[in-house]
């Protein structure tokens, strides 16, 4: 075995520990999720009878960024910058429309 075989072999291994580690974080979310230890009350609405859009976009962009890491996570780290400079934008830019509509739903009030 040379060298190259060799980190190909940690290569796959450490994709696969990372991964497994991954869905054991999202198994335990869902499974306190489906028991009540984490509470869904008010996840997507601002109030009684009112389903909020930017929740639902928030919601959706973290799912997004979630596949992406579940998917390959090795990738996602391999060029570390760009990924994070792009899941900072992504996400910055979900809670910024998030802030908006918090601060007019405030200020109108």
């Amino acid at each position: 075995m040379n060298v190259h075989e060799a980190m190909a072999e940690l290569l796959h291994f450490a994709r696969l520990e990372i991964q497994l580690l991954l869905w054991g974080f999202v198994a335990v979310v869902f499974y306190q999720m489906m028991t009540g230890g984490i509470s869904l009350k008010g996840l997507l609405s601002d109030g009684p009878n009112s389903l909020s859009g930017p929740r639902i976009q928030m919601l959706v962009t973290n799912f997004v960024v979630l596949a992406a890491y579940l998917g390959d996570p090795a990738e996602i780290t391999r060029d570390s910058t760009q990924s994070a400079l792009a899941t900072a934008g992504v996400m910055g830019g979900s809670n910024l429309l998030h802030l908006v509509h918090k601060y007019r739903i405030l200020k109108g009030s």
